[in-house]
């Protein structure tokens, strides 16, 4: 069992250990830049290629190609999302990319663990995916980071999905 001024040597040999972790980590590297962007847009499918096969064409599996206007932090935006899709029922996963487009600027995303959960009783199917930064242009160039999309539909695949992304930017 250690004593009191053993304790007190221990706690000061880690507090000057972090304490200098700190100090490289501040010293190594530059603290990057974090921006959120929050986009709003609804996204309509202009092509897409979907197979229905299985039992009862349950299952469908393809691509669809969506595009839309709306806002990024109330600056004017245009979205395009490539998304492939594997549902049974209307559920399933999905995965893809999506540019953002600035006037003079671009940053494009890769979607992951991508959901589609038609809600019981309705016509409603609500998305969800995590989203990563792959890189942009201008002043994105150097971008990286992370964010989330999530999305509703109404009706039947290939309509309207009024979209949500949020975006953690750091450079």
């Amino acid at each position: 069992m250690l004593g009191t001024s053993s304790l007190r040597r221990v706690g000061l040999a880690l507090l000057t250990g972090a304490l200098f972790v700190v100090s490289m980590s501040a010293c190594g590297s530059p603290e990057r830049q974090v921006t959120v962007i929050t986009i709003d847009v609804p996204l309509e499918s202009v092509d897409r290629v979907l197979h229905k096969v299985g039992p009862e064409s349950r299952s469908l599996y393809g691509w669809n190609h969506l595009v839309g206007k709306g806002t990024a932090n109330g600056e004017p935006i245009e979205v395009e999302m490539l998304g492939n899709v594997d549902y049974t029922s209307g559920a399933g996963l999905f995965d893809g990319f999506v540019t953002f487009k600035w006037a003079d600027q671009e940053i494009g995303v890769k979607m992951v663990d991508g959901r589609a959960a038609p809600q019981a009783g309705t016509k409603v199917t609500k998305f969800s995916a995590l989203l990563r930064v792959i890189g942009g242009t201008s002043a994105w160039e150097t971008a990286s980071g992370r964010g989330t999309f999530t999305g509703e539909r109404d009706a039947d695949i290939g309509t309207t999905v009024v979209s949500h992304f949020v975006l953690r930017i750091e450079q």
